[in-house]
């Protein structure tokens, strides 16, 4: 961290925790999201050798690392979109980015950013002991999610599991792909979050039914109760598709008791335009109901899915 402060200060690293660890952000709209300028951006697993701290870049949206607004709404503006005129919270007291800057003892550190071949020695300790969760995302790949709909599923599934990966939590994650019907070897059941690659879930094409992926997740549920072998896990559901099909009463009359227990949270996520057998599925599971018209609102809708959850 020496590109920020001057290695002789020694009392700046420990300020460093301090005061930016967490420390609240006052924009002109008068909410309040965490600064993580200097500590949420990383690219693997917490305290890891690679855990390379990303002060220049801040590519990825704030509500992948668990960022939100005092409203609780996530943040999905980018990680370095401080700006100097914006207000932060310095001591419970509101101070313009600048001026923080110019005062004792951050006058003496650079703020410059940092040279893209000096990255590669940035390190920084990251917040442990985020809770984890068994996911399960049932993925619609019927005929009418061909191209853009299924490729920009593809990229956001990416970038949720790696929203996860980066949190530092031992997740657990089942992918369901459904059209009018589930191969079962075509489902990954169960699996860590890093043993998952996007690019091995197959698009088909083909109808939409609702009971046969449901049932598997009952199938899934029912087996994790009876296992020693990994951690029992509760598990957030996400349920994507953007058609229609029968009511499956029968497999919702089973899950939704189950919503409070095993069953953290219900998600569905409708591509494309309103969907009323979406709504009613998703009212039965007590669930929230999104709607996601492009790849933009797809990702955002997913960081706000796991930005709950993250850094806690």
């Amino acid at each position: 961290m020496k590109n920020f402060f001057d290695k002789n200060e020694p009392l700046a690293y420990s300020t460093l925790n301090a005061e930016f660890f967490g420390v609240s952000v006052k924009w002109p709209t008068h909410h309040t999201k965490k600064l993580d300028t200097f500590t949420k951006c990383r690219s693997s697993f917490p305290g890891s050798e690679d855990s390379k701290h990303r002060v220049y870049t801040g590519h990825q949206l704030r509500a992948f690392t668990g960022i939100k607004f005092e409203n609780k709404e996530a943040s999905l503006s980018q990680c370095d979109q401080v700006q100097d005129n914006d207000f932060i919270r310095y001591n419970e007291t509101p101070m313009r980015w600048r001026d923080v800057k110019l005062s004792h003892p951050y006058s003496k550190w650079n703020f410059a950013g940092v040279a893209s071949d000096q990255v590669a020695s940035l390190r920084v300790n990251s917040r442990q002991g985020v809770t984890a969760f068994h996911y399960i995302l049932l993925l619609d790949r019927s005929g009418s999610m061909s191209g853009a709909n299924w490729d920009n599923l593809m990229i956001a599934t990416k970038a949720l599991i790696k929203g996860r990966i980066e949190s530092g939590a031992d997740d657990r994650i089942t992918i369901i792909p459904f059209d009018d019907h589930v191969v079962h070897t075509d489902i990954f059941t169960n699996q860590k979050m890093n043993d998952i690659n996007t690019n091995n879930i197959r698009f088909t094409g083909g109808g939409t039914e609702f009971g046969q992926p449901l049932q598997v997740v009952i199938n899934v549920l029912s087996q994790l109760r009876n296992n020693n072998i990994t951690p029992h896990l509760r598990t957030i559901i996400l349920f994507i598709s953007d058609g229609g099909a029968g009511y499956p009463k029968q497999q919702l009359d089973v899950l939704a008791p189950q919503v409070g227990q095993d069953i953290a949270e219900f998600w569905t996520v409708t591509i494309g335009g309103q969907n009323n057998m979406h709504k009613q599925i998703n009212d039965r599971m007590q669930g929230t109901l999104k709607l996601a018209i492009d790849l933009t609102t797809l990702k955002a809708v997913f960081a706000e899915i796991i930005a709950d959850r993250n850094c806690r």
